[in-house]
């Protein structure tokens, strides 16, 4: 009671430091975003639109700039085809009901499933473990800073989390029986199969027949998902289109067969390049590193202390692999957990790697490290500290490994323009001009400027351009120029930022000496 207390009370205060920044309110209309488009087909649900009729199906601008939705409706097997596994829409739809539309609202339905992901973290571990384990585990699971981030949004990973735990928590619940038992179940099971099956998945199936979808469709993202985390020149972290997605989609016509085959076909026979995919995926399941699709951990944990200083995913694996180690005389008793940590790898394979598909696996690792927690509490209490000292190595080389399987990804991709620019319009929107200013230019400074990156990161040139602009507005040309040939210099190849900088010269500051060099540099750059 006292964990699940300060759960609750951390994740009060966690929603009121995220209620301050303009996420709380642009999470629900930002287009690219899957939050809108859950808030979306939520709101639909609400309306009446129980069974999907006029099936929601996310539309973002890089998608208008391939094809028309229809033609992205064809790519995914039809309109009437879930955009993604339903079961989230609805649970938000609930959440609107009962709290409203407000962000307090949705965001403490959100904190109480996460105070019951807690809850469950301690059943769990008290059904397989017992002893200090299940508090130390609920704890941990109660200060993880990505539960804390990902339950103020309404994207689905917390559900995510709490079926999960769920169904371990029940399954593990039949280790008592006795053998015959199982014995039985097993025959049983094997003559209900089909028919359990059907009975599980008859109400997807009706809606599906009523609305002339194939019957067994429950998502647009199985196709898109492999296509774009296992190409030949596939990203492999974070989202980010390989050059081929078009033509495979195109191609492929809404067959998940035919776009494996097409992806596979990339690498034109160079399996040991798609090898190195693979294993490169493997290292960022590990990696501290904390890849983004719809939100940026690490722009977060820059403005909240608690996000901060919470227990961060290096710490966990640490404990939790040494955890796994302790428990090997009783890996056969606890292979479920095991199981599922195997699967969860297996499914992240499946597509790129976003920090946030990490979570229900996290939730398992917390209990492993309890395990090495408690251990190490009872050596130190019985004098065997040399023991002990062995495993705290352990645990700091894991984490420093972790800390180093991704550095490159780390420096390049800690950051985006997206959040900035974000929560620099909303500022704008509420008459902040000056807070909206600094934000773009706090955005300006993280842009990635290494040897290997001599232009802007992607999204940063529409970031330069707003900042100058909304700059000029406020009379602060200089303070635009000095912040821009800030980042010019660490961006020595990049003419359209020299361009920019040009124009302020001119137009704002009315020195044509000072433009002029940059105009000429930047036909320079583009001629060359």
């Amino acid at each position: 009671m006292a964990v699940l207390a300060l759960a609750l009370a951390v994740r009060v205060l966690n929603l009121w430091l995220v209620s301050r920044l303009p996420v709380a309110e642009y999470q629900f209309h930002w287009a690219e975003s899957d939050m809108a488009a859950s808030w979306a087909w939520s709101g639909r649900i609400i309306s009446g639109d129980i069974l999907g009729r006029d099936t929601p199906h996310q539309y973002t601008s890089w998608m208008r700039e391939w094809a028309p939705l229809e033609t992205w409706e064809r790519w995914w097997g039809g309109h009437t085809v879930f955009h993604q596994a339903p079961l989230y829409a609805y649970a938000l739809a609930a959440m609107r009901l009962v709290a409203g539309d407000g962000f307090w609202g949705i965001g403490l339905c959100q904190a109480m499933l996460g105070v019951a992901n807690v809850a469950l973290v301690y059943l769990l571990a008290a059904r397989l473990f017992g002893g200090a384990v299940p508090v130390i585990a609920a704890l941990g699971a109660a200060l993880y800073g990505p539960f804390l981030l990902h339950e103020t949004l309404v994207l689905r990973d917390t559900l995510g989390v709490t079926l999960s735990l769920l169904l371990l928590w029940w399954l593990a619940g039949c280790d008592d029986a006795r053998a015959l038992p199982w014995l039985v179940a097993g025959w049983l099971f094997a003559l209900a199969f089909v028919a359990g099956v059907s009975l599980g998945l008859a109400p997807l199936v009706a809606r599906n027949v009523v609305l002339g979808a194939p019957p067994l469709s429950l998502s647009t993202r199985g196709i898109e998902a492999f296509v774009y985390g296992n190409a030949a020149d596939s990203a492999v972290i974070g989202l980010t289109l390989p050059a081929a997605s078009r033509s495979i989609l195109e191609q492929a016509d809404g067959r998940l067969g035919t776009a494996i085959r097409l992806t596979l076909a990339t690498y034109q026979g160079d399996w040991l390049r798609l090898v190195g995919n693979q294993l490169f995926k493997l290292r960022a399941i590990f990696a501290r590193y904390e890849p983004m699709d719809n939100v940026n951990w690490y722009y977060f944990a820059d403005r909240s202390p608690l996000l901060r200083f919470s227990l961060h995913f290096e710490s966990v694996l640490a404990l939790g692999l040494v955890g796994l180690w302790l428990d090997r005389q009783r890996a056969v008793r606890h292979r479920l957990l095991r199981y599922f940590l195997l699967a969860s790898a297996g499914a992240l394979m499946y597509s790129t790697i976003v920090g946030r598909y990490r979570l229900p696996a996290v939730a398992v690792l917390l209990l492993y490290a309890g395990v090495t927690v408690e251990w190490t509490a009872r050596e130190v209490a019985a004098g065997r500290w040399r023991r002990a000292a062995i495993a705290g190595l352990a645990a700091v080389g894991v984490a420093a490994a972790s800390a180093h399987l991704l550095p490159s990804a780390e420096r390049r991709q800690r950051y985006r323009a997206d959040e900035f620019l974000l929560a620099a319009e909303v500022h704008y929107r509420h008459g902040r001009a000056e807070r909206a200013l600094e934000e773009l230019r706090a955005g300006l400074d993280t842009a990635y400027g290494g040897p290997d990156q001599q232009t802007l990161p992607g999204g940063y040139p529409n970031l330069a351009v707003t900042f100058t602009r909304l700059a000029h507005e406020l009379g602060r040309d200089a303070d635009a120029a000095a912040a821009l040939e800030r980042v010019a210099a660490s961006h020595p190849a990049d003419g359209e930022l020299e361009r920019i900088i040009g124009f302020v010269y001119r137009d704002g500051l009315g020195r044509t000496e000072e433009a002029e060099k940059h105009f000429t540099r930047a036909r320079t750059l583009a001629g060359s």
